[in-house]
């Protein structure tokens, strides 16, 4: 199990890697590898246990891959990752903020931290904030990306339709974007909030950001099942 792990955070981290330098060196090998490695990651699990349907799947979109590399548009693919990954991240933690519903933030902190941090009106209100803030900030980078990626000159999704683009972006600039400043502004956000959490609230527990890191890494399996709370603000899974 932590071999799997282990190797599927490592192509993980070599998808960005190798796409920007797929981009900065006009690489089709590089950025038809990028996305190779990224479908490799997706079904690792069903790859690693020898499920059928998981190799017959990665087979068949590794073809369309490298097919359409072939054609030209090696880099098609790569325009829907950071806008699938930054939009359902956007979701995660903008639907908890419906009526009813208890904010992700506030989930977190009660399994991290315990039912009693929620007894705090100030840790309540904090968690809702937070929560609302990583909603528009993923927002916001989930249409940068998408922007950027209708834009992009000369194979952007703008010119596949036949339509010229306005404000014309060049392979390296939305490279640098998607695959290099997306995923920094998250990483940067996450230490800023947790050095600002000591000083809003002085209340909660001091933890250092590899035991925060580490403990969300954790959940994150709870937090795609949705098992982290419910439509009554209950925590579901332990």
């Amino acid at each position: 199990m932590r071999l799997r792990a282990g190797l599927t955070v490592l192509l993980a981290v070599a998808y960005p890697l190798l796409a920007h330098l797929g981009a900065l060196l006009h690489s089709v090998v590089l950025t038809s590898g990028a996305v190779l490695v990224l479908l490799t990651v997706l079904f690792s699990a069903g790859l690693w246990h020898g499920r059928i349907a998981a190799w017959l799947g990665w087979i068949a979109l590794c073809a369309a891959t490298i097919g359409l590399s072939l054609h030209g548009h090696a880099r098609l693919p790569q325009y829907a990752v950071p806008v699938l990954i930054d939009g359902f991240v956007a979701w995660l933690f903008g639907h908890t903020l419906l009526r009813g519903r208890e904010p992700l933030i506030a989930g977190i902190i009660r399994i991290v931290d315990g039912e009693a941090m929620l007894q705090d009106a100030a840790v309540c209100d904090y968690a809702r904030r937070l929560t609302l803030f990583w909603t528009l900030l993923m927002s916001g980078l989930a249409l940068t990306a998408l922007t950027l990626a209708l834009l992009l000159q000369p194979d952007g999704l703008l010119v596949l339709f036949g339509i010229t683009a306005p404000l014309p972006v060049s392979a390296v600039q939305w490279s640098w974007f998607a695959n290099v400043i997306n995923y920094a502004l998250v990483g940067a956000f996450f230490a800023l909030e947790l050095f600002l959490r000591r000083l809003v609230l002085p209340q909660a527990p001091q933890r250092g950001l590899r035991e925060f890191g580490l403990r969300i890494a954790t959940l994150w399996p709870q937090l795609l099942r949705g098992d982290v709370v419910g439509s009554t603000g209950r925590q579901h899974a332990d």
